[in-house]
């Protein structure tokens, strides 16, 4: 049996570096903070992208043969691509922020939108009830065609979280236990129907964001810790399921856990064997991506059909079809347009975006600012699996959703309570200016809750890490 590159293993290293500086940073507010982005990001990244990787070049010919690209066919610089990938992501989590915590402009009232959220989530439970009836898990994996419970699933994915979030973060502010029956149910339930479906993702996006929640209460930490076991379990029962169902030949759960994470490793490495020196697309799909923002029917109509993304240039590419089952890999779209530079950039900047929005996360604020780093960190398995496209829309379009209910249920308790002064007498929080109350203009409030300032804030951030001034450091949200 070959050895293990060496490369994987000194990525490990690094990544295992980020770990133990993640708490240490989490230990000054506190206890360990399980979902700190160099702690549960970082462990993430590493191990769906040397793990396979190590696998794969190591695997007896028997199980490397069902992998459904030989490994012939990919760049022998592919394990220090993944490495330079887990390198690049860990650095970009690691870049200090200094904590903020802003109190809301106006503090909606947590009851009505543990209300929204139950509602919101009714939506997705629906979706993921017809999917089990229509017998989705024997299309799993299948080219779309058409409108049908494909394109019903992307709405799921995107309403479930923002539901969740809503319904968490509200109890948390009203001082209530995490979970009432009622609430445990639906999100149980959600979970389990996804599951029955074939897929993981969507579901895992929901577990993820009830375990950083979870950390937010009292020992909540040990608890959390025992939640990924559930993770875990739920990861491998749906593999075999969905394998059992379709009556693929299985392995042991190890080697068909680990298969199923190969897909970013083999995508790397075809677009690094066949893409090369002026071949490389300079950002062409991440232009497509982000143009292709626009609903499907929208994009469709005024970009044509979606031959532009890096899904589509890797069936291409890998001349495969789209009943292959894969997607693509945030790694392999950075190879496609700038080669290894690309490989470590990409995801050098997603672990920045998230060390960024964690440094704002308050779990009991009812901003999009303060909520955010919740939809991004759950959705970063969904995120680091797919193309820009794709990426885009699972952290934009939940972002967007959840911006618009809590802006529109801030207007609509200032309008009913009659100005914000009232809004705030009701619970609310209004801000100070030298000990009185300031008159907040509805400007004012689309500005505060819809991130539009945070270019600049990122900026300013980046210029004060030159500096390395660390702040003291504060209670933890």
């Amino acid at each position: 049996m070959p050895d293990v590159p060496s490369v994987l293993l000194l990525a490990g290293l690094i990544a295992l570096g980020g770990l133990v500086e993640g708490v240490r940073r989490s230990r000054r507010a506190g206890p360990v903070d399980l979902f700190h982005p160099l702690i549960f990001g970082s462990g993430y990244v590493a191990a769906v992208c040397l793990v396979p990787c190590a696998w794969f070049w190591t695997a007896p010919a028997r199980e490397a043969a069902r992998v459904p690209i030989p490994l012939a066919d990919l760049s022998p610089d592919t394990p220090a691509l993944m490495a330079l990938a887990v390198v690049g992501f860990t650095l970009g989590c690691a870049v200090p922020f200094a904590a903020r915590t802003t109190a809301s402009v106006r503090s909606v009232d947590p009851g009505r939108l543990l209300l929204v959220g139950r509602l919101l989530l009714l939506l997705p439970l629906a979706l993921a009830c017809w999917g089990v009836v229509s017998g989705a898990v024997r299309a799993y994996g299948s080219a779309p065609a058409g409108l049908g419970i494909h394109s019903f699933n992307i709405v799921r994915d995107l309403v479930a979280p923002v539901a969740v979030v809503l319904i968490l973060s509200a109890r948390l502010r009203a001082g209530q236990r995490l979970f009432s029956p009622l609430d445990g149910a639906l999100v149980a339930g959600y979970v389990v129907l996804v599951g029955l479906t074939g897929e993981r993702g969507a579901a895992l996006t929901v577990m993820i964001a009830v375990l950083v929640f979870l950390t937010r209460t009292p020992g909540g930490t040990v608890r959390a810790g025992l939640g990924f076991l559930a993770v875990a379990g739920f990861v491998v029962g749906v593999v075999l399921y969905r394998n059992a169902a379709n009556g693929t030949p299985g392995s042991s759960v190890v080697g068909m856990t680990v298969l199923d994470s190969v897909p970013l490793t083999v995508t790397t490495g075809v677009i690094a064997e066949r893409v090369t020196g002026d071949q490389v697309l300079d950002g062409a799909t991440i232009l497509a991506g982000v143009l292709r923002l626009l609903p499907g029917f929208l994009s469709r109509s005024l970009f044509g059909p979606p031959t532009d993304t890096g899904v589509a240039k890797f069936r291409e590419i890998a001349e495969q079809n789209g009943d292959l089952g894969w997607n693509f890999s945030l790694p392999a779209e950075g190879a496609l347009n700038f080669g290894a530079v690309g490989v470590f950039l990409l995801p050098f900047l997603v672990g920045l975006l998230l060390a960024f929005l964690y440094a704002r996360f308050d779990a009991r604020g009812s901003r999009v600012g303060q909520l955010f780093y919740v939809l991004a960190v759950a959705s970063l398995p969904v995120v680091f699996r797919t193309d820009a496209q794709s990426a885009l829309k699972v952290l934009l379009y939940p972002a967007a959703l959840l911006a618009m209910i809590c802006l529109g249920m801030s207007l609509a308790q200032r309008h009913r309570t009659g100005g914000p002064q009232a809004a705030g007498a009701g619970g609310g929080t209004l801000r100070q200016t030298e000990g009185r109350s300031a008159e907040v203009s509805p400007i004012s409030t689309i500005s505060h809750y819809l991130p539009v300032r945070w270019v600049v804030e990122l900026g300013r951030a980046l210029q004060v890490t030159r500096r390395r001034r660390v702040p003291a450091p504060g209670p933890r949200p």
